[in-house]
C-alpha cells in the first residue's frame, strides 16, 4: 500500500508537469560558483565563520546555457577561474530531465563529464584528468575518458522570461575509461559538491 501511495504522489507531480510542458525551450545566462564544497561551508557556518562569502577570490563566475524539450533538458556550463598564470575553464554538459512545477519552479537534474582546461601566456593548452593529472589537449579523447562524470543539480524561480535560481554541482569518482566500476557513480559523498546560483532569461 505504501508503495502505491508513493506511485501515485509522483504521478501527480510528473503528469501535470510533462502536460503543461512546453515543447522546446531555450534560456542562457551568467553564474557563480562558490569554491568551496557544501561539507566546508556546513562547517564554517557551524564555527560562526561567514567572512569567506564577502571575499569575490572564493567565487567562479561563468555562462550557463539550458536546452529544454518537453521534460528532457541539456545543459552547457562554462566557468572562468585562474590557476597561478594559467586561464581555467571547466566545461561541463549534462543531459537529464527538468520539470515546471505551478509555472512557478522548475527543477532539474542531469549528470555529464566534466572538462578542465588550462591556458598558459605562452599558449600551452591541457586538460586535468579525474585524478588531477595534465594529459595534453592533442590527446583530448583520452581526457574525456579520464574526465569525471559530474551530477548538476537545479532549482530556479520563474518570473516570466527570468529564470534565478540554485545550482549544486558534484563530481563523482566515475569515468568513461573505467566504465564498468558502475559503483563509482554514487560513493561520493553529497557534501562534496558546490553550490552556485543562477541568472538566466528564457527565448522560449
Amino acid at each position: 500500500m505504501k508503495k502505491i501511495w508513493i506511485l501515485l504522489i509522483v504521478l501527480v507531480v510528473l503528469v501535470p508537469a510533462a502536460v503543461s510542458a512546453s515543447a522546446f525551450g531555450l534560456s542562457l545566462g551568467a553564474t557563480a560558483l562558490y569554491n568551496d564544497t557544501f561539507g566546508a561551508i556546513t562547517a564554517a557556518m557551524e564555527a560562526g565563520n561567514y567572512d569567506g562569502f564577502a571575499e569575490i577570490d572564493n567565487y567562479r563566475f561563468g555562462a550557463d546555457l539550458r536546452i529544454k524539450l518537453l521534460i528532457a533538458e541539456i545543459d552547457a556550463v562554462a566557468m572562468f577561474g585562474s590557476e597561478g598564470d594559467s586561464t581555467n575553464i571547466s566545461m561541463l554538459t549534462t543531459a537529464g530531465l527538468s520539470f515546471d512545477l505551478f509555472n512557478l519552479l522548475r527543477i532539474g537534474a542531469g549528470v555529464g563529464p566534466r572538462f578542465t582546461i588550462n591556458i598558459k601566456p605562452d599558449g600551452e593548452v591541457w586538460v586535468y584528468d579525474s585524478s588531477g593529472n595534465k594529459v595534453d589537449l592533442d590527446n583530448a579523447g583520452e581526457a574525456f575518458l579520464k574526465s569525471p562524470l559530474a551530477y548538476r543539480l537545479t532549482a530556479d524561480l520563474k518570473l516570466g522570461k527570468i529564470l534565478v535560481g540554485l545550482n549544486y554541482t558534484l563530481d563523482t569518482n566515475y569515468t568513461f575509461e573505467k566504465w564498468k566500476e558502475f559503483e563509482n557513480i554514487f560513493n561520493t559523498p553529497f557534501d562534496n559538491g558546490r553550490m552556485g546560483i543562477s541568472l538566466l532569461f528564457s527565448f522560449f
